[in-house]
């Protein structure tokens, strides 16, 4: 009786034609595709960046927390709260809307960064003048008060320009730049961190401060590429304006919720509580 020959090796049963040097040379195809993409080498930057950033940040809340204590920590954290909230409240969906237009329509970029930093000024104006009112007129709920209920207004139009303006860079498939600006706001952040530590001034407000100095060299860094990028001067449009906002605020609410529910919790436990517990 004649046996069955074994299957060779190389090849695998029922699968006609595949073997392992075929596979090997898909893989191999398949890579040299991959790092001859600029979109792949892109998307590994990014997740590299996302990576550090991950790490910086961890390193970042382990220094404040140890450094602050409980009390301090919880007053800080209400600040970036307060922040946080106000930028999700004036940004209007507008982050969003910026990266699809700008995508689709490059010469739309002068004027999506002059309604970016027109929004910035008007509505974070008016984000900083109702936190101010009801730091002043209800102290128990934003216990802000002196340079750390300053320097927080002072973020909050910042960082909504940084928000709006960055996401052009997105639209526009600049992401390496756009991840340079990150890892160098996160570098900044923590180096003065780590200094204010080390000349032994700690308070929340000095924290705080180094993170706003970081925004900035962050937004000074936006603005210095899209300055290059830039066909012409920024300058609002109305109209525009008006069309983006259609386009953004379907998804506006749907942030602000979502940012509401991972931060609305720090102030009901400060307001119930006190700063300790919230910190």
């Amino acid at each position: 009786m004649s046996r069955a020959p074994s299957p060779s090796p190389e090849r695998f049963p029922g699968i006609p034609g595949l073997s392992l040097p075929s596979l090997w040379s898909a893989g191999a195809a398949f890579w040299q595709r991959a790092f001859a993409s600029d979109f792949a080498w892109k998307v590994g930057e990014t997740f590299a960046t996302r990576v550090f950033l991950l790490a910086a940040g961890v390193a970042a809340g382990v220094l404040v927390a140890r450094s602050l204590g409980p009390e301090g920590r919880g007053l800080y954290a209400v600040a970036m709260a307060f922040a946080g909230m106000s930028m999700q409240f004036g940004n209007l969906g507008l982050h969003t809307a910026n990266a699809y237009f700008v995508a689709r329509d490059r010469s739309l970029m002068p004027r999506l960064a002059g309604n970016s930093l027109a929004v910035s000024g008007v509505v974070g104006g008016l984000a900083v003048a109702g936190l101010w009112i009801l730091a002043t007129l209800r102290p128990e709920i934003a216990p802000l008060h002196g340079a750390l209920l300053a320097l927080t207004c002072a973020s909050i139009p910042l960082g909504l320009a940084y928000m709006l303006l960055q996401n052009l860079l997105i639209g526009v498939q600049d992401v390496r730049s756009f991840n340079r600006i990150e890892i160098l706001v996160r570098l900044v952040s923590l180096s003065l961190i780590v200094l204010v530590i080390a000349l032994a001034k700690v308070t929340p407000a000095a924290i705080f401060a180094a993170g706003l100095v970081a925004s900035t060299a962050g937004l000074a860094g936006v603005l210095r590429r899209l300055g290059r990028l830039l066909p012409e001067r920024p300058h609002p449009s109305p109209v525009l304006l008006r069309a983006h906002l259609v386009y953004g605020l379907k998804f506006y609410l749907a942030c602000f919720f979502s940012y509401l529910v991972v931060r609305f919790d720090l102030l009901m436990v400060h307001s119930m509580l006190g700063t300790r517990e919230a910190g």
